[in-house]
């Protein structure tokens, strides 16, 4: 029998824990109670049929995402994570999720680092409960999950104006061409910022810039890229020059690919 085959079955009898018992351990330093959901409901969105958004109050996450997507130095970055997190062999684990997957894809890791006492529990028994607490982070709802931006473009915004921009410096990125949301246009960083110190431009350049492009205060404005920062820095430009309705991506074009839109 493989080492897989092994790992699958001692996932597979990991102890189920009821709400009341998980209250009582919310304060034992014993215990560590994981978020395994895409990061974006543990932020504070309500996803997956879960009646409130955010996470148990107290819980720290791991998404199975972050072992599901392949990139250089996976192994270490989870290290990482795990001893960020407090999440160790010396302690007990509960591990909720909301689809009943993202639970055994994160105890079958952890099963493999040495971690044995693994518990699991479906978060929508505790979002039911309107007593419990949830958290949530402030302004969560400026960054997006992935399943928001398709149901913008399914609805149209609901007759609103919208626009999305893949923003990164320089023309037409490679990543655009390979693959990009549908609609959205490319933002090169020159048009909001000048070198050498990447000052903002003049408020009767940005007025330009918006014009180009087609964005006005009133429109829902959706922006990502493979990397964060130029996004968020055209997102902080943008609210400086009044648009109401700023929203970015969480995770990029990865999290688009992966949603599998």
């Amino acid at each position: 029998m493989g080492t897989d085959e092994v790992n699958k079955e001692e996932v597979a009898v990991i102890q189920a824990i009821t709400t009341e018992e998980l209250q009582e351990k919310l304060e034992d330093n014993d215990w560590i109670v994981v978020d395994t959901r895409i990061n974006d409901a543990y932020i504070g969105w309500a996803l997956e049929g879960v009646a409130r958004g955010g996470h148990i109050r107290g819980a720290v996450d791991f998404s199975a995402n972050w072992i599901r997507m392949e990139v250089e130095g996976q192994d270490n970055l989870l290290q990482d994570v795990l001893k960020t997190k407090g999440i160790t062999s010396d302690n007990n684990v509960v591990l909720y999720d909301a689809n009943g997957e993202d639970v055994s894809i994160v105890a079958e890791y952890l099963v493999q680092q040495g971690i044995e006492n693994i518990y699991r529990y479906d978060v929508k028994e505790w979002a039911m409960d309107v007593e419990l607490p949830m958290e949530s982070y402030p302004n969560h709802h400026l960054v997006v999950p992935a399943s928001w931006i398709s149901e913008l473009i399914e609805n149209g915004n609901n007759g609103k104006s919208y626009k999305i921009f893949e923003v990164s410096w320089g023309d037409v990125s490679e990543d655009y061409l390979n693959g990009h949301i549908p609609g959205s246009v490319h933002i090169n960083t020159d048009d909001i910022e000048e070198c050498s110190i990447w000052n903002r431009l003049s408020d009767s350049e940005l007025e330009e810039f918006a014009k180009n492009y087609g964005i006005t205060v009133d429109a829902t404005v959706v922006l990502y890229g493979s990397d964060s920062t130029p996004v968020f820095r055209v997102a902080t430009i943008l609210k400086y020059m009044g648009m109401e309705d700023v929203r970015v991506l969480n995770g990029g074009f990865v999290a688009w690919e992966n949603g599998g839109y």
